[in-house]
């Protein structure tokens, strides 16, 4: 029985990449293109959390500090994020988003909407989308306690 439940998810994953047509989606988005998703959720954490420092972004991506360097500077060369002295303690400095930057992350909003939108659009009731959100929340939660 165990394995035919990983055998349907496994097909139910896979028919789900093919018929969600990221990458078709994804092409609507052009700035997406050039960003791999690492840099993507580096202008993604810097829109939400402005004040972040260095310790606590390594932290939400669960990377480490030299990766994360690598990661500034690629975005800095690409004119998405600037490096800004920090104004507490000037021994340290901040990230900024660019203008560029911003207009990235309203790219990367508006595309993770549409994909969202019609995943609960697929589901007929308001009862079937809190069900599956309950759900996915759970598997989450115990991916994270792992």
């Amino acid at each position: 029985m165990q394995n035919d439940n990983l055998i349907k998810l496994n097909e139910i994953w896979h028919r789900f990449i093919k018929v969600a047509n990221l990458e078709q989606t994804r092409k609507l988005y052009p700035l997406l293109k050039e960003l791999s998703t690492s840099e993507v959720s580096l202008i993604n954490i810097l829109s939400l959390f402005p004040e972040i420092n260095f310790s606590d972004i390594c932290q939400r991506m669960q990377i480490p500090k030299s990766t994360l360097t690598s990661l500034v500077d690629r975005l800095e060369k690409k004119n998405y994020i600037k490096r800004v002295i920090n104004k507490n303690d000037r021994r340290y400095y901040g990230l900024e988003l660019t203008e560029e930057g911003r207009r990235m992350q309203t790219e990367h909003e508006r595309f993770e909407s549409e994909i969202c939108q019609r995943v609960l659009n697929a589901l007929d009731a308001e009862h079937e989308r809190k069900i599956f959100l309950d759900l996915l929340e759970k598997v989450i939660t115990n991916f994270e306690s792992e």
